[in-house]
């Protein structure tokens, strides 16, 4: 499977935003201001699929972990 650049930020982006929403609910239960929950929650997620982007990209590049496989030798 091919792994798209797209697809790696559409699934960064589905994933920050649940955890958006949890950490906005979260602040504004803390807090009980809305819109300081609000931009707090848009600012830390833009920062965080920004790195998230950034980490699946650096990690497609490394070869640590992965194995190839063996090349067939000629048999003559």
């Amino acid at each position: 499977m091919i792994n798209f650049h797209k697809r790696t930020f559409v699934k960064g982006c589905t994933w920050e935003l649940s955890g958006a929403i949890l950490l906005a609910l979260i602040w504004y239960l803390y807090t009980g201001e809305a819109i300081s929950a609000s931009l707090f929650s848009i600012g830390y997620t833009v920062l965080r699929v920004g790195m998230y982007y950034l980490h699946e990209r650096i990690w497609k590049r490394t070869s640590w972990g992965k194995s190839s496989l063996p090349k067939e030798e000629d048999s003559e």
